[in-house]
């Protein structure tokens, strides 16, 4: 017997208090409330509550009012009878009839139901109608929330008060009668599941059901058919009954309900008493066990070193008395973080105290005991002195006393894994190679765990497999059993998993037996339950009855938990990060304070730790922590943060979490030894994803590779672009767009050579193409191969070929390297083509550059006629489909394309046109529907003023009369008021009219060119250089540009960078201009940190401010021009910049 004050309880009874009680130290137990539960409300003497027999009675008096016989002889039980009065009376009258039995106005909630709701429940279900449990949740301080529908329960967090039956006095019709219950699944499943997620992952107390109960008989069998009795979590129905039937005992068993009966217990004498023993016992005293250490914080620089060593071994004593105490949960309970509170502060108090030791013996007893607090506070072990002390011994462990070597095993460890998750490669290999050579010290099982995770990281199969091979696990190790069970999960290997984790769980079930009050085994049977219950299909099945021994907070609860700290404030103290001259290269320090370190950096690894204590460190459990922990650990470890996003990062988490902020903090050198880690396995890639390493080289290297391109070496950059042509161009056209980006132009110039050569493109027939840089103006050899490619594909009969070889022209066309013979080759393959009937439309634009021999000309001057007819021709009446307004785009497109073939007088008509029909369609041009889901028709009509102005800009209209020009600008002026970006257009009609752009529109073009729209932007700068081809002085504009520059907004820098480069290479020269941009540049160079920029804000401005440098240095060579060097800013594709101006200079110089 367990005698505890005035109660006596026997041990049957108190062991199962003692599992409900561990439970609720997890926050894993619910309530599930019934009818009889109500009758401990506070009434009035003359107020009754009706018990089911009673409410028995007052159906069969609504059924039977004037026949005694037949009352007597129905032997129908309460909810049959319901359902009898529902069908004579209706549900309403039923409803009125339970509010009359239960008269809920004129009860109170009694001590029990305050007691009921203090309990910190993980939710509490009822059947109950009536309001009591909600009224005496709003007597007491109680986090709990009520819920009475499915709108509520989708939206309120857990503790909850779920009210499953519905409520006095609105919520109906109440549940009662039979085919109330059928239609409850089938109407209400928010409700079912909540309830069978309840007795699938928290112990469930059933508190005031009897036998006689309809709802306890109802639900019960429900979650009996969909969860499987041997499924159900520990049920124990809390009763009070001093003669409790076998029979009862027996069908209860069955349901997989455990039974309380309190009356059992010596000093319960009722119903009340009972309850109350209950409620008081599960608030009463946590578990007697204490964890805490206190380290004084004195002023040890006093103290002499006899006194230093006489306080590390009481500590040590301490210490130890606490650790051969300690329960055994393999999560330490929430109750109890307390006890470790201070553990990351009192390291570095721990540091100063071993400094000042010379015994071996007591410094290392000292480290195991700190270790093993760190352990199990689940604190970073990566602290300096720690990890150096760590390594002194593990460097001579030959040396250490044999009787004291078995402390090793624990040390080494922990040093494995710091070693292994900050980047110490070598280190951690040899380590691992000499500790397997010492396997008398440390089990080979817990090294194979830490490599496994090692080859996971590097995505090595191969190494893997060979790691899975020599590791055996002693299936008395539950917690290495799960953690090689889980590795074999992750990897596709279920069925070993599976039978791993029953094997590991039936010999925790024999040591059960023996040992029922183990925590350790409970609590890792808790996660191996999880696990199993993951992989379990209809091939898995076992009897899961052993569930009710498990003890364990779930990993759910865990990461709310952390989550909640994680997501705190960080203190100004810290861990501090100190920039040094060269971008990306930095000092560390930790700087802490009684709080230790910052809650950014210790609840992301705490998390994390805790995942690969129990073996699901891979796994991507909620999506939204595992991003917040991999951001916030680039701030701080970048080497962790990148062993966390390659165990466990999908692709779109790698989108979110390796943008340039993380990269900066990746050294070049580092990110070539990411590099070479993984390029191999890129480069081999299956194309089918026959295993986890395929999967993850399909879904993760490729962004991850793209992204180190930009802080890799040129040669490294090219490897990968060689390798991403040989993969798919549909799964790899993004990064190989961002890695062109990276390619300075000599290289970028063999690259050409490749993809002209045998690589097929992306068009708008063909979306399984190649993407092209967007650099194409390079030195590079055009050979006979790619001449000959461009002929053979010109006379295909495939509409995608043909226009294959018209890109390759395109490309190549205006090129020095172009020899004349093959110029001529090229010349007669495409007439020849443009005659033939396999000529495409797209033929007809390469006219631009291959003109019209005699054979042709009637030929083209058809195509002409029949594009610019099918426009005038043509109302486009808009029919309230996008089809009329896309038309009207692609038939205005063309005619842009062709117009250096149009005459003035053409190009009029079709302008005069365009105005006509956008007078007639008005109301389509004016309604702003651009952010509708498709985006509306002015994403149509937006393409239709695109090409009208581009013509308008491009004819002469010296020619029109004054009222045609009248009549465009007045439609102008309404575009702009509409919101169309017209304003070139604007100043064109206004040069026209007025020789001359008044001081409004000067305004209006400032106000563009810093706009942080983009579209507004393009505009001023449109408008901007109409300004300057006509002949108008721009020095204003440019003046009121290179004044306000460090002032804007980093959004505008790149637009107007590119209208310096612009300015540059079309020979602007007014007052000494290429000196003043060099004079621009320069202050760009000495002043950008104090424009406050981000990253990514200051790579933008970095990259486009060598835009400019490399079109200066194209235009005038001999001027000292500013340049962003790899060894300042960090980045690939902000150096390339300058390769991107010289380039386009080049382009331009070749077109003008």
């Amino acid at each position: 017997m367990i005698v505890d004050k005035k109660y006596s309880v026997p041990s049957s009874i108190a062991s199962k208090l003692e599992q409900i009680k561990q439970y609720m130290g997890m926050h894993s137990v619910t309530a599930f409330v019934g009818a009889g539960f109500s009758m401990n409300a506070e009434k009035p003497n003359h107020v009754k509550m009706k018990t089911w027999k009673q409410l028995r009675e007052t159906f069969l008096d609504k059924l039977y009012p004037n026949n005694e016989e037949d009352r007597l002889k129905d032997g129908n039980d309460v909810v049959r009878l319901a359902s009898l009065v529902d069908a004579q009376f209706g549900h309403n009258e039923l409803d009125n009839i339970l509010e009359d039995a239960l008269p809920d106005k004129l009860v109170r909630p009694g001590e029990l139901h305050r007691m009921l709701v203090s309990i910190p429940w993980k939710d509490l279900l009822t059947t109950n109608y009536d309001t009591l449990i909600e009224r005496a949740a709003s007597q007491v301080i109680t986090n709990l929330k009520l819920v009475t529908n499915k709108e509520t329960l989708l939206y309120q967090p857990s503790p909850r008060i779920i009210k499953l039956h519905g409520s006095f006095p609105n919520i109906r019709p109440y549940t009662m009668t039979q085919e109330d219950y059928r239609r409850y699944p089938i109407e209400r499943p928010e409700m079912v599941n909540t309830a069978k997620q309840c007795f699938l992952e928290s112990l469930v107390c059933l508190i005031g059901f009897s036998g006689e109960d309809p709802n306890f008989r109802a639900w019960i069998g429900w979650l009996k058919d969909v969860i499987g009795q041997g499924r159900l979590c520990p049920t124990y129905l809390i009763t009070y009954s001093k003669e409790f039937h076998d029979a009862e005992k027996s069908l209860l068993s069955k349901l997989g309900i455990d039974i309380v009966n309190l009356a059992e217990i010596g000093g319960v004498d009722d119903y009340y008493s009972a309850y109350e023993f209950f409620f008081e016992y599960l608030k009463e005293r946590k578990s007697k066990w204490n964890g805490k250490v206190n380290f004084d914080r004195l002023d040890f620089d006093k103290m002499n070193d006899e006194e230093i060593k006489n306080y590390v071994i009481n500590k040590t004593k301490e210490m130890q008395s606490v650790r051969e105490s300690y329960p055994g949960w393999l999560i330490l309970p929430k109750e109890h973080e307390k006890n470790f509170e201070y553990i990351s502060s009192d390291i570095f108090v721990m540091g100063q105290l071993y400094k000042r030791i010379d015994d071996d013996s007591l410094k290392l007893r000292f480290l195991y005991e700190i270790n093993w607090r760190l352990n199990v506070a689940v604190v970073p072990h990566n602290i300096d002195w720690f990890l150096a002390a760590i390594e002194g011994f593990a460097d001579h462990i030959a040396d250490i006393k044999s009787d004291e070597k078995w402390m090793m095993e624990d040390l080494i460890l922990s040093l494995l894994d710091v070693l292994r998750l900050n980047g110490k490669d070598e280190r951690f290999k040899q380590l691992c190679t000499v500790s397997l050579e010492n396997e008398g010290i440390i089990s080979a099982r817990h090294i194979h765990y830490r490599q496994a995770l090692y080859w996971m990281t590097k995505y090595d199969s191969k190494l893997l497999k060979s790691v899975l091979s020599k590791w055996k696990v002693d299936l008395s190790d539950y917690e290495n059993c799960l953690q090689k069970a889980n590795i074999f999960y992750y990897i596709g290997e279920e069925l070993d998993a599976f039978h791993l984790l029953e094997e590991c769980k039936n010999n925790i079930a024999r040591f059960l037996l023996q040992n029922k009050n183990n925590l350790y085994a409970k609590t890792c049977l808790a996660y191996i339950q999880k696990t199993i219950s993951w992989l379990d299909n209809e091939k898995m099945s076992g009897n899961e009855n052993l569930a009710n021994f498990a003890v364990g907070e779930s990993l759910d609860s865990i990461t709310d938990r952390i989550i909640s700290k994680a997501y705190k404030e960080s203190p100004i103290r810290g861990y501090t990060r100190e920039h040094k001259f060269r971008i990306g290269y930095y000092v560390d320090s930790w700087n802490t304070g009684s709080s230790g370190f910052v809650p950014e950096y210790l609840y992301p690894c705490k998390w994390w730790m805790i995942k690969e204590r129990i073996g699901l460190a891979m796994f991507q459990i909620n999506q939204d922590f595992t991003r917040h922990c991999i951001l916030k650990m680039f701030d701080y470890s970048s080497d962790m943060a990148w062993n966390m996003m390659m165990l466990s990062a999908s692709g779109k988490v790698v989108d979110e979490v390796l943008g340039r902020e993380q990269l900066v903090q990746i050294s070049e050198e580092k990110a070539n030894e990411y590099f070479d880690t993984y390029i191999s396995l890129f480069e081999s890639v299956k194309q089918k994803r026959e295993n986890w390493e395929n999967n993850k080289v399909w879904n993760v290297l490729p962004k991850i590779l793209s992204r180190l391109c930009t802080k890799i070496d040129q040669n490294r950059v090219m490897r990968f672009v060689k390798a991403a042509l040989n993969w798919r161009p549909f799964f790899i056209n993004k990064e190989l767009e961002q890695a062109y980006d990276c390619l300075n132009n000599e290289n970028l110039s063999v690259i050409w050579v490749k993809l002209l050569t045998d690589k097929y493109f992306e068009t708008v027939y063909n979306r399984n193409g190649y993407a092209l840089p967007s650099r194409y103006m390079l030195n590079f050899i055009i050979t006979d191969r790619i001449i000959n490619r461009i002929v053979d594909e010109l006379a295909s009969t495939d509409k995608e070929t043909v226009l294959q070889a018209i890109i390759m022209i395109e490309i190549i066309w205006n090129r020095q390297e172009l020899q004349d013979v093959d110029r001529k080759k090229i010349i007669k393959a495409l007439r020849a083509m443009r005659k033939s009937e396999n000529a495409i439309p797209e033929a007809a634009y390469t006219y631009t550059y291959v003109e019209a021999d005699e054979d042709e000309t009637e030929r083209f001057n058809r195509i002409l006629q029949e594009a610019l007819s099918a426009f005038l021709n043509n109302n486009f009446e808009f029919d309230h489909s996008s089809r009329p307004l896309s038309s009207w785009g692609d038939c205005l497109q063309k005619i842009n394309a062709l117009r250096s073939f149009f005459s003035e007088e053409q190009k009029k008509n079709a302008l005069l046109h365009t105005c006509e029909l956008i007078e007639q369609n008005k109301s389509v041009f004016e309604k702003d529907d651009d952010k509708d889901f498709f985006g509306g028709m002015r994403k149509f009509t937006r393409i239709i003023i695109t090409n009208y102005q581009e013509l308008l800009l491009n004819t002469n209209l010296d020619s029109w009369t004054n009222e045609e020009i009248q009549k465009v600008v007045d439609q102008i002026d309404w575009l702009l008021f509409v919101g169309y970006r017209c304003l070139p257009m604007k100043v064109k009609a206004q040069i026209r009219n007025q020789q001359e752009v008044n001081e409004n529109t000067i305004l209006q073009i400032q106000k563009s060119l810093f706009g942080k729209e983009s579209s507004i932007q393009v505009e001023g700068i449109n408008a901007f250089f109409v300004l300057k081809d006509n002949g108008k002085d721009i020095e204003k504009i440019i003046k009121y540009i290179f004044d306000n520059f460090s002032l804007a907004d980093s959004v505008v820098y790149k637009e107007l960078l590119i209208l310096f480069a612009n300015l540059v290479v079309r020979g602007y020269d007014k007052d000494d201009f290429n000196n003043r941009i060099v004079d621009f540049l320069n202050n760009i160079h000495q002043f950008y940190n104090s424009y406050e920029l981000g990253i990514v804000g200051l790579a933008d401005l970095q990259h486009y401010a060598n835009y400019v440098a490399g079109a200066l240095s194209v235009k005038a060579p001999t001027l000292n021009i500013p340049v962003f060097k790899k060894d300042k800013v960090g980045f690939n594709d902000v150096v390339i910049g300058y390769d991107k101006g010289v380039e386009f200079a080049r382009l331009n110089s070749i077109a003008l």
